[in-house]
């Protein structure tokens, strides 16, 4: 299930992330729906070469988005004026919670979104544990989430959808990270 395509989510050749390694601060709060806890951004780059790098190019902030269990996060999509209006982030999963992640690019064509139709197509992911994962969240998303809580880390970059979109940073990784 995790040979979703590029244009999803793309795993980046990187260190783990693992929770018990993660600078945390004593800052939480909520975050659109999602109890969070956040990392010494500063702190964390010093110990992973690949996030180093990409701090130089493009400044982000960091932590823990926590899930409770049996729950679902409702189709969206995080662009727009009133969502997060990001092109691109970065996720690890970081508990070994059962979940799914769910992307559609013609969920509008369902009744329940005004369109005509009773299916739609749907694109499963799973995330392997600790590893590092370019995300998708301009295209709709789903969040499904099974008998344990679930820990994302997840990085949120400064530029806006505007400046900074997923297929961009992707090349970018490719061409100048990978090489």
């Amino acid at each position: 299930m995790n040979n979703t395509h590029d244009k999803y989510a793309w795993k980046i050749p990187s260190d783990p992330i693992k929770y018990e390694d993660l600078p945390l601060l004593d800052v939480k709060g909520e975050y659109y729906h999602f109890d969070v806890q956040e990392i010494d951004t500063l702190k964390l780059i010093e110990n992973n070469e690949f996030l180093n790098w990409l701090f130089a190019r493009h400044h982000f902030r960091s932590g823990i988005v926590k899930m409770d269990p049996f729950k679902i996060y409702d189709w969206h999509e995080d662009v727009g004026a009133d969502k997060t209006n990001r092109g691109v982030c970065i996720n690890a999963l970081i508990s070994p919670s059962p979940s799914l992640v769910m992307w559609s690019d013609n969920l509008r064509n369902l009744q329940s979104q005004g369109g005509g139709s009773f299916q739609a197509d749907i694109v499963p992911f799973q995330y392997e544990l600790n590893e590092l994962y370019l995300f998708n969240p301009s295209i709709m998303h789903s969040v499904y989430n099974f008998e344990k809580p679930r820990l994302l880390f997840s990085l949120q970059f400064e530029e806006a959808y505007e400046d900074l979109k997923y297929e961009e940073l992707l090349n970018e990784i490719k061409n100048e990270y990978i090489g």
